[in-house]
This record gives C-alpha cells, sequence and structure tokens, in this order.
C-alpha cells in the first residue's frame, strides 16, 4: 500500500500511531471501494474487472457507473495514480467494446 501512496506511505512508515499499531481508521470511507483497492493491490485487477462478466448493455449500468465513480475519487483522494490509471484504462475499455461513451455524472 505505502509504494502506491504518498498517504499511505507517510501514515506506516513513519513515527505517526498508525506506523506503530499497523492500523489505520478511514471512517467515511465506502469498504467496498477499499476491496477493490485492496483485489488491485494483490493482483493487478482493476474494479471491473473483479466484477462478473456482463454484457454490453450491462456495462453501461448507472450502478457500474458509480462504482466506478465512487473508486475512481476514493483512488485521487489518497494519491494512487496507478489505481487511477488502471481505472481510468477500463472506462476506456468499457467504452471501446460497448461501442460509445461511457457517461457518468460524479458530482
Amino acid at each position: 500500500m505505502c509504494e502506491h501512496s504518498s498517504f499511505f506511505r507517510g501514515a506506516f512508515c513513519t513515527n505517526f500511531e498508525e506506523a506503530t499499531q499497523g492500523v489505520m481508521n478511514l471512517p467515511g470511507d465506502d469498504p467496498d471501494v477499499f476491496d477493490h483497492f485492496l483485489s488491485w493491490l494483490n493482483d493487478d485487477k482493476a474494479p471491473i474487472l473483479s466484477f462478473p462478466k456482463y454484457s454490453k448493455d450491462e456495462l453501461g449500468n448507472k450502478n457500474i457507473s458509480v462504482q466506478f465513480c465512487k473508486v475512481f475519487f476514493w483512488a485521487e483522494k489518497y494519491s494512487i495514480n496507478a489505481f487511477v490509471n488502471k481505472i481510468t484504462d477500463d472506462m476506456q475499455y468499457i467504452q471501446y467494446i460497448r461501442g460509445k461513451a461511457f457517461r457518468i455524472s460524479c458530482i
């Protein structure tokens, strides 16, 4: 985790309490989003690749769009650039296989 994020590196590789205890609470964050991050750390899968196989129509589903949005902004929040890049690549891949823009409204 520390290898990919200056935020986590600062917390766990210093004299902060998190480094001493080996635990960090992220009370405002969605545990499902963190699970996607851990999946990516463990086997280099971006979030969409950990979902079951979807048809082209299902890839445009609002729930998937919202999930991408949550994961993307979480990764941005913690400055995990390689994860952000992988999420962006997956969003572009979905655009390609659907043959149309991947439209999401996150704000």
